[in-house]
């Protein structure tokens, strides 16, 4: 029988509502709070080079939200336009894509996908999030987000806690949690990580923390926001 994939394509800056309709933030945007430490020594190791990171990350982050659709669309989703992207960026995300074919060929015989861009929210924490693909991996039931940075950090694991979080409040018993990082030069390969156990718990709790942190910094400046003196007028 087939199976109805569920594809929901995100927009930036999507919204996420409760059923009562209050907006509530998304688990890129909780995560903000907290700290990125090797961030500020490769801005600093770009500036002494003399590189401007702004172009410099805007190609790269192009390129990598490329090779991601190229990805979604090898498991089902839509097939991406390569009219919105340059050359150079076509090249970097196909090197990407090419050593996600080649790690799919070595590991994977069997993929089952459920859901592609799934916009889920969570009720009990009040906070929702998109699960880059949701499916049946040789027959186990498993998130897959998609990372088309140079490495996988920190931060990456605690955004599996959160959506490991969404998918469990929405009754979907996942079996397994991988971060998917395919490489983007040549001579590069394609890291993955697997969240599980204590790992997993971990990674839950740092993010409800950080959720903790982000509603108390968001209560913290609406109040101060009152009390600013407001210009007289002249």
């Amino acid at each position: 029988m087939a199976v109805e994939i569920e594809t929901k394509w995100s927009k930036p800056h999507q919204k996420y509502r409760l059923a009562d309709g209050t907006v509530v933030p998304g688990t890129t945007t909780v995560l903000g709070v907290v700290n990125k430490p090797y961030l500020i020594a490769w801005a600093n190791r770009m500036g002494l080079d003399g590189i401007d990171t702004n172009k410099y990350v805007d190609v790269l982050a192009r390129a990598g939200t490329l090779s991601h659709e190229m990805i979604q669309h090898d498991l089902g989703g839509e097939e991406p336009d390569l009219d919105d992207y340059s050359s150079k960026e076509i090249i970097l995300a196909t090197n990407s894509f090419n050593w996600y074919l080649e790690w799919k060929e070595r590991n994977v015989f069997a993929i089952n996908t459920i859901g592609i861009e799934l916009q889920l929210v969570s009720e009990k924490h009040c906070f929702g999030g998109t699960i880059d693909w949701l499916g049946e991996i040789n027959g186990v039931l498993t998130l897959v987000d998609i990372k088309t940075s140079k490495d996988i950090y920190p931060e990456h694991m605690f955004q599996i806690g959160g959506y490991s979080i969404l998918l469990s409040e929405n009754g979907y018993n996942v079996n397994d949690r991988m971060i998917l990082n395919p490489g983007r030069v040549e001579g590069d390969s394609v890291r993955t990580r697997h969240l599980g156990g204590d790992k997993l718990i971990r990674s839950q709790d740092v993010f409800l923390s950080a959720l903790g942190l982000f509603n108390a910094k968001k209560m913290f400046d609406r109040d101060e926001e009152q009390w600013v003196p407001k210009p007289r007028k002249t």
